[in-house]
């Protein structure tokens, strides 16, 4: 499932994304961060999509928050799956 079914989008909304990074001990999380940006192409709001890889297992768990202007979140969702390599 990609990260536009699972943002909040309004009409002529479109997202951009701007950048990722790894964190954990192992680098084992992956962060990506978007903007949202509306038909002006402001900026309206944002996402951040953490996908985590377990070090035992190798279970990924995905978490995504979207957030408005001010920082309100518009959504939050999770989901896992696991890698067979």
């Amino acid at each position: 499932m990609s990260i536009e079914e699972k943002i909040k989008l309004e009409q002529g909304e479109s997202i951009r994304r701007d950048g990722s990074y790894s964190k954990g001990f192992m680098g084992e999380a992956d962060v990506t961060n978007y903007s949202i940006l509306d038909a002006s192409g402001d900026v309206v709001g944002s996402v951040e999509h953490i996908e985590h890889m377990a070090v035992k297992g190798f279970r990924v768990t995905n978490s995504l928050t979207q957030r408005d202007l001010q920082g309100k979140v518009v959504t939050t969702t999770n989901w896992q799956h696991f890698s067979c390599g």
